[in-house]
């Protein structure tokens, strides 16, 4: 899961998007709109009948930041273009199939972390399902 979330966050970075993996760092000045990718270690099932675990089928998430429902909307928007449908090819000798999206979350304040002025960072959430085979 390690490559596929490299080359996403390489595919958005080159569409002019601040993308983290899973967190923004401590040391990072935050800057508004930003897309955060999330995913597990990678769940790999088995297409064999010998039973061998070598196939990904997974979901990834790419939660996007902003400051209000319009910037969110229009970054959420970029990450689409880029992500959905996207075929990252061969990664790690796995052949990752064509990336869609799965599912969207309503767009929701973060209260969790004050804004100066006393308003909350405003969030997105789609979901993405991923799947690769051995190459």
């Amino acid at each position: 899961m390690n490559e596929i979330i490299a080359a996403l966050k390489a595919a958005l970075v080159a569409a002019g998007l601040r993308v983290y993996d899973t967190t923004v760092p401590s040391s990072a000045a935050v800057q508004y709109p930003y897309v955060l990718l999330w995913s597990s270690p990678g769940r790999m099932t088995s297409v064999s009948l010998a039973g061998q675990r070598t196939a990904l089928d997974d979901t990834f998430g790419a939660t996007t930041v902003g400051i209000t429902p319009e910037q969110v909307r229009l970054a959420a928007k970029t990450a689409r273009a880029v992500m959905d449908g996207l075929e990252p090819g061969v990664l790690a000798g796995q052949h990752v199939d064509e990336v869609r999206l799965f599912d969207s979350r309503p767009i929701a304040p973060d209260r969790d972390f004050p804004l100066v002025g006393g308003s909350y960072p405003m969030t997105g959430v789609d979901i993405y399902r991923v799947s690769s085979t051995p190459a």
